[in-house]
């Protein structure tokens, strides 16, 4: 009667002894009385027999038991022929599964290692392994491969979308410093503390350097537009001449200046005088005009009272000459210079007489009569 080979055995021929039962593929272990044992996953042994198991190639694995080396798969992240040679995939791509599939590349925001299974996202973007992956918003950065959240830029800096490093964080408006950090301070022409808030420097005072200095005054009788960062904005006032952020000195009387900058003080025209610090010069006393000239002298019968009149007045019925009409003062509010001259009456005598001068024009005072001496 005949015996059945134990599990996993079987004879090749009729009429075979015990001894004659083999291992069946897939497994190995002594020919005839014995157990076989199944290859290990990773393993093959693709004959009949009591031949060891053989290793798959390398960055392969066949699943248990391994019949036939042509079992042996690419493992996920390597690809190649099954039972042949499996090659890493590149950067950029991946392969979950074994087999002999082609590596697939890594959609848009997403990167990889060589011998990748999955992709992650890029830095910039956010998202789980594998994907999808959405880009940081403007004003964060993301800085590492993977599924990290998107962190903020520091208080007031900036950063554009798909941020990924801290480096991209920018200090805006108000601001300055080293990008991404350690904190955005106040840049020049602003004042405030370290991260703000930073205000403008005021009209007339400057900032010339980033941080949380307090904003300075430009001299004296200068100015400037607010926020500015350098001194040399300073200039002087109207009225006022000098370098510009230098001291600043009066224009001297008959000067004038109209305008801030460091232009010299002008000479008044003709007939116009002016105070120390004048911005315009003025008609003076005899002289008709708008400030700011031109000014012309009156004609005689008329006068001006005093500096900047635009025009002039009639003298009284009997005042005869520019030098009475002058100025209508009575004569002890005069600086009178005394001396003698002869009059024009008949008899030839010599009279007393005063004479003073009000702005050009030469006045006379005489005992009996009135004479033009201008």
């Amino acid at each position: 009667m005949c015996t059945s080979c134990e599990t996993g055995k079987w004879s090749l021929v009729t009429g075979s002894s015990a001894n004659m039962c083999t291992c069946n593929s897939g497994s190995t272990g002594p020919d005839g009385i014995g157990t076989c044992t199944q290859c290990d996953s990773g393993k093959y042994e693709d004959s009949v027999g009591s031949s060891e198991c053989v290793h798959c190639p390398s960055n392969s694995m066949s699943p248990a038991p391994g019949v036939h080396r042509d079992r042996c798969l690419c493992d996920a992240g390597l690809s190649g022929p099954d039972s042949g040679a499996c090659a890493l995939c590149e950067a950029g791509r991946s392969k979950s599964v074994s087999g002999s599939a082609a590596c697939s590349i890594c959609p848009a925001g997403l990167t990889s290692a060589a011998g990748s299974i999955v992709c992650w996202c890029a830095a910039g973007y956010t998202g789980a392994d594998g994907g999808p992956c959405l880009p940081c918003e403007v004003g964060e950065f993301q800085s590492v491969v993977g599924s990290e959240s998107c962190e903020p830029c520091l208080m007031h800096a900036q950063s554009p979308a798909l941020g990924v490093s801290r480096d991209h964080c920018v200090c805006i408006n108000d601001y300055d410093g080293t990008q991404g950090g350690p904190v955005c301070r106040c840049a020049a022409g602003f004042s405030g503390p370290d991260g703000g808030p930073c205000t403008a420097c005021a009209a007339s005072e400057f900032k010339d350097a980033t941080g949380s200095a307090a904003c300075l005054i430009c001299s004296a009788d200068s100015t400037l537009a607010a926020g500015s960062t350098i001194n040399t904005a300073c200039t002087c006032d109207p009225g006022y001449t000098g370098s510009d952020g230098a001291a600043c000195s009066l224009c001297a009387p008959g000067q004038f200046k109209d305008a801030t900058g460091s232009a010299a003080c002008s000479i008044c025209p003709a007939g116009s005088i002016s105070a120390a610090g004048s911005i315009v010069c003025r008609c003076a006393s005899g002289y008709k005009g708008a400030d700011g000239g031109p000014c012309s002298p009156c004609a005689i019968g008329t006068y001006t009272a005093g500096v900047g009149e635009s025009d002039c007045t009639s003298c009284d019925a009997d005042a005869a000459s520019e030098a009475f009409c002058a100025r209508k003062l009575p004569l002890f509010d005069l600086d009178l210079n005394l001396g003698k001259v002869h009059s024009s009456s008949s008899s030839s005598r010599w009279s007393w007489f005063g004479w003073f001068y009000y702005g050009h024009v030469l006045c006379c005072w005489h005992t009996t009569v009135r004479l033009n001496c201008a």
